[in-house]
């Protein structure tokens, strides 16, 4: 789910936006899409994010690998 608010007041209508409970808010536009901008939706309105850093981190799987190289003492 998206939404639009429209206002000449910046201010107010970043925070009405903040107060909206969608995936994405456009302020005095609508509709424009970038890959660079994650998507994802609220509550139950879509599942996982797309696009974006957000978007792709939904296919990683963080993971730490430490190795004790032999003969490496310590200084």
């Amino acid at each position: 789910m998206a939404g639009s608010v429209w206002s000449k007041d910046e201010q107010a209508a970043l925070a009405i936006a903040g107060r909206l409970e969608t995936g994405t808010v456009w302020i005095n536009e609508a509709l424009h899409v970038t890959p660079f901008a994650s998507f994802g939706g609220h509550k139950q309105s879509g599942m996982g994010v797309e696009n974006g850093i957000d978007g792709m981190l939904e296919y990683t799987n963080p993971q730490t690998i430490v190795l004790r190289k032999a003969g490496g003492g310590e200084a």
